[in-house]
């Protein structure tokens, strides 16, 4: 019998969901299916926790280096800009009181709290370095490390977790998706969990004698290992494709019992009854056997007749235990006891009890005593368990092929060399101050003065952004992939303000995407989904178009091209 686990997830579990998300600068009004609505709190604020956390540190980052907090200088947009400047004007405050000589008390002023203590950190940093991080003065998030440096300090990432588990308490956790409802089992489907992932199976469709497996087959169910052996004492259980049949077999007792009654049960034999079997010595029957307790100044050694051991002429084909009157055989591990001769371990095979819980994620071969588990040939590797297969990252090992003027992208069981170029009439923006190793390119329209086509083309930027999926075999509700944000502010009432709305231009011929529109903190953003299943490998190149419309008219439209790679396996 399998039981689920029903109990709702913890407030720390919700907690360290929503910082992870909030440290990968995703969406933290946009849950997983939560059912708790404490849950789904704690999850949204501490994802934007962490999110102000990371755009303060880069407000304080760029008044240490460049002394300037102009808006300009930052990437984001909206309440990210704001919360980066705020930060940034403050230590630029703190820095300028310390130069000055004025002191680094701020107390009286209206500051507010991560002002202030932005600013007197600044300032008291500025004389001389202070190891920040040994005075716990930093603003790193938990799910960073902090690093002194001259009169600074920076928060580096704690490294990530594999797939499938999550940083809870500076240890790496199994992610619950069953219990969080962050899997993608559909309604007729129950969500099992296991070590790093999740399986999905099917609700009682298949026949009787049949069971389905995580990849929703019907396989035959062995009713004779299963705990629901349906023959009587006196027969043995033979398992047939979808059912079984009982074998009728004589009952052999083992020594110190007899067959009586109607054949089918053994009864103990009392040796004691049967004559002087302890000589001078007392005689006490047991279960199978009997056993002689001494007279005083005698050892049971000297009576040499009482005990034989049966374990020395090796009647088990493993393990024999040796008892009164009787031995007893016992298998090792990966094997069990037969039911025909009680001597005899048979192989159990882990391979054929996949129905119930797939012990292999690819490839499952069965061994004698155990079984092992096969990855694809090429791109993953086992892991540690030898249970799961682990991906590699040839980007990061550099076992790639990748020349240098084009981007390594590393996709589940392989890699990709990409390069991108811009249009006719399109320049390369330049990217940020930060290192960026990701293959992304922006495109910006460089028109010619006397360019006139180029002038009147609504498109202004061009962006390439690639994308790694795994076969998703189950599409009953949309997937989200993909987040289009803009600075355009949601205003429903006013009819002259500008609206921006979405359209896919290319996709699949199967129309396995769309397009929708939303809003976040009062900014319209659009959310690209997976709406149908797609078995890899696959290649898919999606065109959204971002149109920008001021009194019915296209002002200008902004084009986002997602290289979408999706592997041929669902792990």
């Amino acid at each position: 019998m399998t039981f689920f686990r029903t109990e709702p997830p913890t407030l720390l579990e919700c907690c360290e969901l929503g910082k992870h998300r909030g440290e990968d600068e995703q969406d933290c009004t946009i849950h997983p299916l939560i059912s708790s609505h404490m849950c789904t709190i704690v999850f949204e604020q501490c994802c934007l926790s962490t999110e102000r956390s990371l755009l303060c540190e880069k407000g304080v980052t760029m008044a240490r280096r460049q002394g300037a907090c102009e808006r300009p200088f930052f990437e984001e947009g909206g309440h990210e800009t704001l919360t980066s400047k705020m930060c940034c004007d403050c230590c630029s405050l703190g820095m300028t009181s310390s130069s000055k000589g004025l002191g680094c008390h701020f107390s009286e002023l209206y500051l507010g709290r991560v002002c202030m203590f932005v600013a007197q950190s600044c300032c008291k940093n500025s004389s001389k370095d202070i190891d920040e991080c040994q005075i716990d003065s930093h603003i790193c998030n938990s799910g960073y490390t902090c690093i002194n440096t001259e009169g600074s300090f920076r928060c580096q990432k704690k490294p990530d977790c594999r797939p499938g588990f999550a940083l809870i308490e500076n240890i790496c956790k199994d992610i619950d998706e069953c219990k969080l409802g962050t899997h993608h089992c559909g309604p007729s489907f129950v969500c099992v969990n296991i070590e790093g992932s999740f399986s999905c199976l099917l609700k009682d469709k298949c026949a009787p004698g049949y069971t389905v497996d995580d990849i929703g087959t019907c396989i035959d169910v062995n009713e004779c290992v299963e705990g629901s052996n349906p023959c009587q004492k006196g027969q043995t259980c033979i398992n047939t494709i979808g059912s079984c049949i009982c074998r009728s077999d004589a009952v052999v007792c083992g020594p110190g019992y007899n067959l009586v009654g109607d054949g089918t049960h053994c009864e103990d034999v009392d040796e004691c009854q049967k004559g002087d079997v302890c000589g001078i010595h007392h005689c006490v029957n047991q279960l199978g056997s009997y056993r002689c307790e001494c007279l005083p100044g005698f050892t049971l050694n000297s009576i040499t007749h009482l005990y034989i051991d049966e374990c020395e002429a090796k009647p088990c084909s493993q393990e024999c235990t040796n008892v009164f009157g009787s031995f007893q055989c016992q298998c090792r591990q990966g094997f069990r006891l037969s039911g025909a001769d009680g001597l005899t371990c048979e192989d159990i095979d882990e391979c054929a009890l996949s129905g119930q819980r797939k012990v292999c994620p690819y490839r499952c071969i069965n061994s004698p005593g155990g079984f092992n588990c096969t990855c694809p040939s090429k791109g993953f590797i086992p892991s540690a368990n030898g249970h799961t297969c682990q991906d590699i990252d040839e980007c990061a090992t550099g076992t790639h092929t990748c020349s240098l003027s084009e981007y390594c992208f590393n996709v589940q069981g392989g890699f990709r060399c990409l390069t991108f170029t811009c249009p006719g009439s399109f320049r390369q923006a330049l990217k940020g101050p930060r290192p960026d190793t990701s293959p992304t390119m922006r495109c910006i329209k460089d028109c010619l003065p006397q360019d006139a086509d180029c002038l009147l083309n609504p498109i202004h930027l061009i962006t390439h952004s690639v994308l790694s999926l795994p076969t998703f075999k189950d599409c009953s509700k949309p997937e989200e992939i993909a987040l289009l944000r803009t600075t355009t502010v949601v205003k429903p009432d006013d009819p002259k303000s500008t609206d921006v709305f979405f359209a896919l231009l290319t996709m699949d011929d199967h129309f396995s995407f769309d397009v929708v529109k939303r809003s976040k903190f009062g900014r319209i953003i659009g959310v690209v989904r997976q709406v149908k299943p797609i078995i890899g490998p696959r290649n898919i190149v999606l065109e959204v178009a971002i149109n920008y419309i001021s009194s019915g008219v296209i002002t200008h439209r902004n084009i986002v091209v997602i290289h979408i790679f999706i592997c041929e396996f669902w792990f």
